[in-house]
């Protein structure tokens, strides 16, 4: 326990002297996780000696917590704006497309192939449902994601025309043509 509490005060003491802060930022977390936990230990465990050292250190675990946190922050935010980005423009295929990004034109030319534009369609085999002829767990997870959980588990061929778009478009932004073979 003492180990980990004077590692962390050795820590926050490097971080007081670097001119950059960020260069024991990859060790930030460990040592603030460690040090807060061993001061949950008894107070009786803990030399005086200790105590004195840690206490004039207080102040300099509540600036690298603050700044970690900020980077844990900024972090988080430019996930999200990948992310994000990655949503509003389709995954790349890996096969070239006709329409180039365009979903109404992989819309029009997709359902003339899967269904001939019928949202009822159903394989013969059964497997394949709906206009854009989804199999049941691609189907699960896209209208889901698309922000329709309660249609997850039904059949994709009962769903309403505008459902199945959106869970194909969901799709399409996912991963591109590709689970469609690649066309349009």
């Amino acid at each position: 326990m003492v180990a980990y509490c004077a590692i962390a005060s050795i820590g926050v003491a490097r971080a007081d002297e670097a001119s950059d802060p960020g260069t024991v930022s990859a060790y930030a977390d460990v040592l603030v996780e460690a040090a807060a936990s061993d001061l949950e230990f008894p107070l009786h465990a803990v030399p005086d000696s200790f105590v004195g050292v840690l206490g004039t250190r207080v102040e300099s675990i509540r600036k690298l917590t603050e700044f970690v946190a900020a980077r844990r922050l900024a972090a988080m935010a430019a996930w999200v704006e990948a992310y994000r980005a990655a949503q509003r423009r389709p995954a790349a295929s890996g096969r070239s497309s006709g329409c180039n990004g365009d979903f109404a034109c992989f819309k029009a030319c997709t359902l003339e192939i899967e269904s001939h534009g019928n949202y009822a369609a159903v394989s013969p085999g059964g497997t394949y449902r709906g206009a854009w002829q989804f199999d049941q767990s691609t189907w699960d997870g896209a209208v889901a994601r698309a922000g329709y959980p309660e249609w997850s588990g039904r059949d994709p061929a009962t769903a309403p025309p505008g459902m199945q778009d959106a869970a194909a478009h969901q799709l399409y932004l996912e991963r591109g043509n590709q689970p469609w073979g690649g066309r349009c």
